[in-house]
């Protein structure tokens, strides 16, 4: 759920050469701005493309009770346009967490069954994220998971259960508090995973 805070500026969050992310307050609350800014007309076009596809793609997630943050709406501002959405402020990368740069705000233990949970409704949805990581996972404050950045996201893929575990829960190896991997690939089974998979 977004903060309410005081009107401040914005903060660059992520910054690229097609790209910028930024958390900005509008209107009483903090969300998060994707503003594109691809050189070139035709480009500029790409851009409109790729952050009408990005809302459209999370409509449908968020449709199908995936965890991600709510599309708000795509404009043009300044010449560029903009993704707007829902700001998970209080949540924290699983990058953060693995690494030790942030604490986790429950045990990992706790964390575990939902990313577990969440893979598997990958595979069964037929869900390819595209750029699936640990830095691209957020930890909410109750311990449930929410995915982000899904510019590459596609819809009715399949989706090979070792392709996503290479991407995101054998990425888990060398950081594994707890038996943490172990604990998500036993949940990604028993929500409808490949069973064949060892942890």
């Amino acid at each position: 759920m977004s903060r309410v805070r005081e009107p401040s500026p914005p903060v660059i969050l992520k910054t690229g050469a097609r790209r910028t992310v930024t958390r900005e307050w509008e209107g009483g609350r903090s969300q998060i701005v994707k503003r594109y800014h691809a050189r070139g007309v035709w480009n500029r076009v790409g851009d409109r493309l790729r952050a009408a596809r990005e809302f459209a793609a999370l409509e449908q997630l968020a449709a199908r009770g995936l965890p991600v943050p709510a599309p708000i709406e795509v404009r043009r501002r300044n010449g560029q346009w903009e993704l707007i959405l829902e700001d998970l402020s209080d949540a924290v990368s699983l990058d953060d967490l693995l690494e030790g740069r942030e604490p986790w705000p429950v045990p990992a233990t706790q964390v575990a069954p939902h990313l577990g949970r969440l893979l598997a409704a990958l595979v069964g949805g037929g869900v390819r994220h595209g750029d699936l990581h640990a830095g691209n996972v957020l930890v909410q404050p109750d311990g449930r998971v929410a995915l982000i950045d899904l510019a590459r996201v596609r819809l009715g893929a399949t989706v090979e259960p070792e392709g996503l575990l290479v991407g995101c829960a054998a990425g888990l190896r060398e950081r594994d508090p707890r038996g943490f991997r172990a604990r998500v690939l036993a949940a990604f089974r028993a929500a409808g995973g490949d069973r064949s998979l060892d942890p």
